[in-house]
């Protein structure tokens, strides 16, 4: 016995690390030792249990000791008793496999009783050291397959005894096994006895019969049913080899069945009181009107009762006759007349019809029916539901508030199952979109909140000079939304007003529409003219302009000279400040060539004039007369022997003759 807490595999293989096992208690001997052994250890150990050799692999295999031999249950006998080499101790009400898991083995210290408990509990436990039991002593005749070692283990269970002598019965105990060192039992003897007699069939004795008969005693028999007739000796006798004399025999007969009353039924052949085997009797309907249920005939057979019941005539049922709609389950038509008990079953012959009643009814025994026929209710289907004629469907809505309900709201069930109006089906819209400041809807839905699937909306600017950004036409799309964002306006300022003297700075051309921070730039007309304020005007995110500046008149104009012309000098490229005149080619300026815009809206001094120049006053031509040209070209008329455009070359001419050739050279200087 150990005080050490160990699981059940565990505590098993520290007994055989011991040469022992868990103890294993098959009788109530051990059971007793065992018992009085660990009563002095109840309160040391954990859950008052000790581990002993008894386990199971699950819940359908029975109880087996460690040594694999089968241990006792409740259900195969009562505690502390043996029956079949089954001993058993268990508490009550175990084994109950309380936890579903509990498939080992413990045992109650105060009492020794047997309980079930789960494999992984660590508690104390019990173990055996092995011995051994001695060969057993057979008798004369006895013998068994599995006698061969002088000593046999604990545990050891010889089986298969038998009698050598023919006709010898084995008197004692099938097996016996080794317990504690012992056997459980003496091995069994052989003697010569006649075994319990079979009762013929159809006969039995008067007494209880006996297990084994010695020779010559003799057992009688008689027939079970008084009406039947014996055949052979009565008495058996128990022979010298074992057997029994011949059995008698008993010739069986069948009584006349009994006929309930009201069962309208009689017997219409060989009406008699005794009936020998098969022999047949018929049967017939009183009313020949009503249906037989069971054969007609029935026959005497061998064990003296009939090869079928007594038939009966019962009752029909006259066939229903179903209102409209209501057709046969089955199909086909009605029947003219139904059998007690058939039951027949109708539905609606429209799948959409409530049936209201019983669908099925049952012919009884008194003709009738069981219950009324049911009727069949007009119905129309409609999105899963069935409504009744004259009943109105709910208010259809479609599911988005923004959709356009197409079709009636509301439908009514007709008298043929149809609809007063089809499904109404929901139109996806769109809502009319957020606009950008200064965009209104140009087109002619332009006052509608909502939109059909495929419905185009087009936009304008509310001021006619903002340009339109983005997509001018949105198409209304099936998931609500439109195919694009509304498009924004730009603003931009209209042509701005041309300063009373004023122009467009030279190169520039006033434009249709200006965009915002655009800007123009002025110029005063008159050169000496002064502008008053910016000569550069913005186009503001409001549309206007910024001031317009004003061409304010100084000094008068001067604008062209005579043989000449007049270079207007402005300041800071505003107003002119100043007025240089130059004189064409062939003329010079006789005056003041620059004259300037003084306070007082006056000229410095006055123009000048451009006097024609002579090109001959100066001389140019040293060796000739000077004549003018174009006013200020000339031409020189050169003396003799001078040349050259100032008559400034000289020539001298020599002649030279060259011995017989008529030529000259020509020197010049």
């Amino acid at each position: 016995m150990f005080e050490i807490r160990k699981n059940f595999n565990n505590a098993k293989l520290h007994c055989e690390s011991i040469n022992g096992t868990l103890a294993m208690p098959k009788n109530a001997t051990i059971t007793r030792k065992i018992t009085e052994m660990v009563l002095t250890k109840r309160d040391k150990v954990y859950r008052h249990q000790f581990y002993f050799g008894l386990q199971r692999q699950s819940l359908l295999e029975p109880w087996r000791w460690v040594d694999g031999s089968e241990a006792g249950t409740r259900l195969s006998i009562r505690g502390g008793t043996t029956r079949n080499g089954l001993y058993h101790n268990w508490h009550h009400p175990e084994p109950n496999n309380a936890r579903g898991d509990e498939f080992c083995g413990s045992l109650f210290a105060g009492n020794g009783r047997w309980n079930d408990i789960f494999c992984d509990a660590c508690l104390a436990f019990i173990c055996e050291q092995r011995t051994q039991c001695t060969r057993p002593n057979l008798q004369h005749g006895v013998t068994t397959n599995m006698l061969a070692p002088d000593s046999y283990d604990i545990g050891t269970i010889i089986t298969g005894f038998q009698c050598t002598d023919n006709g010898a019965q084995l008197v004692g105990a099938h097996s016996i096994q080794c317990v504690d060192g012992t056997w459980n039992a003496t091995a069994p003897t052989c003697e010569t006895r006649c075994p319990r007699p079979v009762a013929p069939s159809n006969m039995e004795s008067p007494v209880e019969l006996q297990d084994f008969y010695r020779v010559g005693a003799s057992v009688r028999f008689l027939c079970v049913h008084a009406w039947d007739e014996g055949s052979g000796n009565a008495v058996i006798e128990c022979q010298h080899d074992g057997t029994w004399t011949d059995n008698p025999t008993c010739v069986a007969r069948c009584t006349v069945p009994n006929i309930p009353a009201r069962s309208r039924i009689e017997i219409t052949n060989n009406q008699q009181q005794l009936y020998e085997v098969d022999e047949e009797i018929t049967f017939g309907c009183v009313d020949s009107n009503d249906e037989m249920s069971g054969p007609s005939q029935i026959r005497c057979q061998a064990n003296r009762g009939w090869s079928h019941v007594v038939p009966t005539c019962l009752k029909r049922c006259r066939g229903p006759n179903p209102p409209e709609g209501l057709v046969l389950s089955s199909g086909g038509n009605v029947q003219e007349f139904y059998s007690v008990g058939v039951t027949i079953t109708f539905q609606c012959s429209n799948a959409n019809d409530e049936m209201q009643g019983l669908s099925s009814i049952s012919c009884q025994r008194n003709g009738r029916w069981d219950t009324a026929l049911p009727v069949c209710l007009k119905r129309c289907q409609r999105s899963g539901r069935f409504y009744y004629v004259g009943g109105r469907t709910p208010r259809y809505s479609c599911t988005n508030a923004d959709d356009l309900l197409q079709g009636s709201a509301v439908s009514t069930c007709l008298e043929d199952r149809t609809w007063s109006s089809g499904v109404p089906s929901c139109a996806p819209r769109c809502r009319t979109p957020a606009l950008p400041d200064g965009v209104h809807i140009s087109s002619a839905n332009s006052r509608d909140n909502f939109f059909l699937n495929g419905a185009q909306i087009s936009f304008q600017c509310n001021d006619a000079h903002d340009v339109l950004v983005g997509e001018n036409t949105l198409e209304c799309t099936q998931d609500r939304t439109w195919d694009n964002s509304p498009p924004n306006c730009v603003r931009r300022c209209s042509p701005p007003a041309i300063p009373q003297h004023g122009r467009l700075i030279a190169g520039s051309q006033l434009k249709a529409i200006y965009d915002i921070n655009e800007q123009v730039t002025f110029e005063c007309i008159e050169i000496t003219s002064r502008m008053d304020g910016s000569n550069t005007i913005t186009c503001n995110a409001n549309r206007t302009w910024t001031a317009s500046p004003v061409c304010v008149e100084r000094c008068p104009p001067i604008l062209s000279i005579t043989n000449g012309r007049v270079e207007q000098i402005r300041e800071n490229n505003r107003e002119v400040t100043h007025v240089r005149f130059i004189c064409n080619l062939g003329y010079a300026v006789n005056g003041y060539s620059v004259v300037r815009c003084m306070l007082g809206n006056l000229w410095s001094d006055p123009s000048p004039t451009c006097d024609e120049n002579d090109p001959c006053v100066s001389g140019p031509c040293v060796n000739g007369e000077c004549t003018k040209v174009d006013g200020i070209a000339f031409n020189c008329t050169c003396r003799p022997n001078y040349s050259g455009r100032r008559c400034n070359t000289s020539e001298w001419i020599c002649f030279v003759l060259l011995p017989n050739q008529n030529t000259h050279v020509v020197i010049r200087q």
